[in-house]
């Protein structure tokens, strides 16, 4: 995928998360790209870890995974970014940049996520009015004053 683009060297394709903080304490990176399923250590963990040592690592996760917790997830563990795994090399391409130059990019896909359940969850927090406080918000909203409301609902 990187053929092509002198700004980018691939250093090191590890097959583990332990593989990868070996590499780490001996070579110095600025991106490293991560899934989260992988054994020994998931990548979650492994971006916990990593910005516990190497906090000027920029972690870009790519996963498959779609599920609200796991986003989150990643987010907690100080991720730079994440993508799914659908995203195309145009992309993934345009999240390497941003994050290399101290940004945190998260796909259309996975804000829409984090965003519907935001929206999701406000709408739980905020209690449904009855049907005498929607009477009195209308009569509020037409401009009459509190007597004025008090006398139309003989209250």
């Amino acid at each position: 995928m990187f053929k092509g683009y002198p700004e980018f060297e691939v250093v090191c394709l590890a097959l583990s998360g332990i593989e990868t903080l070996n590499y780490l304490t001996t070579h110095k990176i600025r991106v490293l790209i991560s899934d989260i399923n992988m054994p020994q250590i998931n990548g979650i963990e492994l971006c916990r870890k990593i910005k516990l040592q190497y906090p000027e690592v920029a972690v870009l996760i790519i996963s498959m995974h779609e599920e609200l917790k796991i986003i989150k997830d990643v987010m907690d563990a100080g991720a730079s970014g994440y993508l799914f795994k659908n995203s195309n090399k145009n992309l993934i391409l345009e999240a390497i940049h941003h994050v290399l130059n101290g940004g945190i990019y998260y796909s259309d896909e996975v804000k829409h996520k984090l965003l519907s359940n935001n929206i999701e969850n406000q709408r739980l927090l905020i209690p449904s009015l009855t049907k005498r406080e929607n009477e009195v918000l209308n009569l509020v909203s037409k401009g009459l004053t509190t007597d004025q409301i008090a006398e139309k609902l003989s209250i």
